[in-house]
């Protein structure tokens, strides 16, 4: 019976959050009863929890422009100076390594680095094949100043990297061509916490693993 195995396997410890998926559906996605949602990658779903919270946080502080200085103002830059610093911690790092910047979405952000960063013939842009779709697009950016892209297999252990093998049409992407005026190169390499499109949550471990090899060149 297809609706006993589904019981079994909800009920199975190692399953969904410790086994309390069902429960967890039912106190913060209630709204999904009678429903089949599908869009979770695009549009994650809001926990009721989250909103009731901050909706409590909202109406019962004070919150300011983040820029000004005046009471209102410095809380508003404590609550996302405490954000940046939840970031880093889940992360495992801190901000003497890296800056927390926050954006509309992971697609702005990786449109704000395509556009930011040193693409030259003499640097590379590696990508996992398990990536946000997004990643594409920043391929193209690479493609267009002529610097050599690399595909990533993160699943065979290997970390061996394979040349992208461009379309014939590639060669007339942009004529473009960003050079670091210090003749440095620059790598780029473009690793997912979880693959937005299977769901598959990758172990950071690996962002120390490239770090180490990149330290060895």
């Amino acid at each position: 019976d297809p609706r006993t195995h589904t019981t079994q396997v909800l009920e199975n410890e190692s399953y969904g959050y410790g086994g309390r998926l069902e429960a967890l559906r039912e106190s913060e996605f209630s709204r999904l009863k009678g429903a089949l949602y599908l869009d979770n990658v695009g549009a994650a779903l809001y926990p009721a929890s989250l909103v009731a919270n901050s909706l409590s946080g909202l109406t019962s502080t004070l919150l300011g422009n983040p820029h000004s200085r005046n009471p209102s103002s410095i809380r508003s830059e404590m609550v996302i100076n405490d954000a940046r610093q939840r970031v880093l911690s889940f992360l495992g790092t801190t901000e003497s390594e890296y800056t927390v910047v926050f954006t509309s979405g992971a697609t702005a952000s990786i449109k704000l680095i395509a556009e930011s960063f040193p693409w030259s013939p003499n640097g590379s842009f590696t990508y996992s094949t398990m990536n946000h779709t997004s990643v594409l697009g920043m391929r193209e950016y690479a493609l267009s100043s002529v610097t050599p892209v690399y595909t990533v297999d993160l699943m065979d252990g290997t970390f061996q990297p394979t040349p992208l093998r461009q379309s014939p049409g590639n060669d007339d992407i942009g004529t473009t061509t960003v050079r670091d005026p210090t003749d440095v190169a620059h790598h780029l390499f473009a690793y997912p916490g979880q693959c937005n499109f299977s769901g598959i949550q990758l172990p950071l471990d690996h962002v120390a693993r490239v770090n180490k090899l990149n330290d060895t060149r």
